[in-house]
C-alpha cells in the first residue's frame, strides 16, 4: 500500500507539472504551427507583376486621357494603343522580358489566390455589405451595385481576397469603400474566373486578376489597385489606374520611374601626403629650402618632395608615394653610399606684424582766393607837340661852330 501510494503521488505530480508547462507555453504566446486561417490571410505574392498598373495578354486599347500610375505592359501580345493621349507614369513593356516575367508571376499569384481557404461566401450581390478581412468565395457571377464597405479594423496590412468563379460586373457609380485603415489599403485581391467589367464612374479598390479580359467604362477609377489580364485584352476609356501608391517608397531611378532606387557612387577618399622630409642627394642641407608658413606648424617639404596638394609624387622624385592610410614609408636615397641629408632646420617664426597706424584725419581744404578780374588797359594819351619856345619845341637850327685846331708846341 505504501509503495502504490507513492507511485500514485509521483504520477499526480508529473501530470501537474505537464499542465503547468502547457499553460506557460500558451500564456507566453508561442505557437507551434500557424493556423490555416492565419496562413490564408497573408498578402498574395505578385512578384514582378506588382509594379504593373495595367498588364494584358493580347493588347491594351485606350481611348481618351487615361492616367496609368505604374508600369504598362503586354505579353505575349505586342500592341499598346492610345498612349498618347493616355499618360503612363511608369515604364512601357510591349512583350519584352519584363512583361513576360510579370505574366509568369501573375499566373502564380492567380493560383495562390484560388487556393486560399474560404472564410465566407460572398453571394451574387456585394452592394450594401460590410466585410471584415478574410477570403470570400462565390461560385456564380457576382455583381456590385451601390457600395461595398471593407472594414480594415485599424490594420493597414489587412488582407481581403475575393475568389470569383466567373464574372464581376459593377453598376454605374458603384463604390468599394475602405474604412478604419490608417493608410490606403493595398492588400485587396479580386481573382476573376473569366472577365471583369467596371461600370461608368465606378470607384474601385484592389488588384483585379482576370483569366480572360478586363474592361473599364468611361470615368471608372481603380485606386489603389491594378488591372491585370492573363490571356485577353484590357480596354480603357478615360480611366485612372494607380498602383504606384502601394509600391515601396524610394528615390527615382535614372529612368524616372517612382520607386526604383538609383545606385549611388561613394567618392573615394583623397590620399593625404605627409610632409615628411625627403632625402636630398647633397649631404648638406639645402640653403634654399622654403621656410615653414606662419599659419602651419608642420615643416614644408623640400623642393624634391611632392606637393601636399598632389595625390601622387613625380616619377623623378625620390620621395615615397602617398598612402591614404597609415604612416608614409621612407624611401631609400638614390645612391646607397651617400648618407641621407638631415632635415632642414626650422626657421624661427617671424615676429608678428605690427598693427598699422591709424590714419590721420585729412586737413580741411582752404578755399582758394578768388581771382580778381583784370583791369581794363588805359589807352596811351597822344603826345602833343611842344609849343615854340618850350623845351623840346622845334626851332631853327643852331649855327655850326667851326672846329679850330690848337697848334701843338715844337
Amino acid at each position: 500500500m505504501t509503495v502504490n501510494a507513492a507511485l500514485r503521488a509521483r504520477a499526480r505530480r508529473g501530470l501537474r507539472g505537464l499542465g503547468l508547462v502547457l499553460c506557460g507555453t500558451f500564456a507566453s504566446g508561442v505557437v507551434l504551427a500557424p493556423s490555416p486561417a492565419y496562413a490564408a490571410n497573408g498578402p498574395v505574392p505578385l512578384g514582378a507583376a506588382d509594379r504593373y498598373a495595367v498588364l494584358a495578354g493580347e493588347t491594351v486599347n485606350n481611348v481618351g486621357n487615361s492616367v496609368i500610375g505604374g508600369d504598362l505592359g503586354v505579353a505575349p501580345g505586342e500592341t499598346l494603343t492610345g498612349f498618347p493621349p493616355g499618360v503612363v507614369n511608369g515604364e512601357r513593356h510591349p512583350n519584352d522580358e519584363s512583361a513576360q516575367h510579370a505574366q509568369r508571376d501573375l499566373a502564380s499569384a492567380y493560383d495562390d489566390a484560388s487556393n486560399r481557404v474560404s472564410t465566407d461566401p460572398t453571394g451574387t450581390e456585394l452592394g450594401g455589405k460590410t466585410l471584415a478581412p478574410g477570403v470570400y468565395t462565390s461560385t456564380d457571377a457576382v455583381a456590385l451595385t451601390g457600395t461595398l464597405t471593407l472594414d480594415a479594423r485599424g490594420d493597414a496590412n489587412a488582407v481581403f481576397v475575393f475568389q470569383l468563379a466567373t464574372t464581376l460586373v459593377t453598376g454605374a457609380d458603384s463604390q468599394v469603400r475602405v474604412v478604419n485603415s490608417p493608410r490606403p489599403l493595398c492588400n485587396v485581391y479580386w481573382k476573376v474566373g473569366t472577365s471583369a467589367t467596371l461600370g461608368s464612374d465606378t470607384e474601385f479598390v484592389g488588384v483585379i486578376m482576370a483569366l480572360d479580359s478586363v474592361s473599364l467604362n468611361p470615368g471608372a477609377r481603380v485606386t489603389p489597385g491594378a488591372v491585370l489580364a492573363r490571356d485577353g485584352a484590357v480596354t480603357l476609356d478615360e480611366n485612372t489606374v494607380n498602383r504606384a501608391s502601394c509600391l515601396p517608397a524610394a528615390s527615382p531611378g535614372a529612368s524616372g520611374v517612382p520607386g526604383r532606387p538609383t545606385p549611388s557612387v561613394s567618392p573615394s577618399p583623397s590620399p593625404s601626403v605627409s610632409p615628411s622630409p625627403s632625402p636630398s642627394p647633397s649631404p648638406s642641407p639645402s640653403p634654399s629650402s622654403p621656410s615653414p608658413s606662419p599659419s602651419s606648424s608642420s615643416p614644408s617639404p623640400s623642393p624634391s618632395s611632392p606637393s601636399p596638394s598632389s595625390p601622387s609624387p613625380s616619377i623623378s622624385s625620390p620621395s615615397p608615394s602617398p598612402s591614404p592610410a597609415g604612416p608614409t614609408p621612407t624611401q631609400a636615397p638614390a645612391s646607397p653610399a651617400e648618407p641621407p641629408a638631415p632635415p632642414a632646420p626650422a626657421q624661427p617664426e617671424q615676429p608678428p606684424v605690427q598693427p598699422e597706424q591709424p590714419a590721420q584725419p585729412e586737413q580741411p581744404v582752404v578755399p582758394e582766393e578768388p581771382v580778381l578780374p583784370e583791369q581794363p588797359v588805359v589807352p596811351e594819351q597822344p603826345v602833343m607837340p611842344a609849343e615854340p619856345g618850350q623845351p623840346g619845341a622845334p626851332g631853327p637850327a643852331a649855327p655850326a661852330v667851326p672846329n679850330f685846331e690848337v697848334p701843338q708846341g715844337p
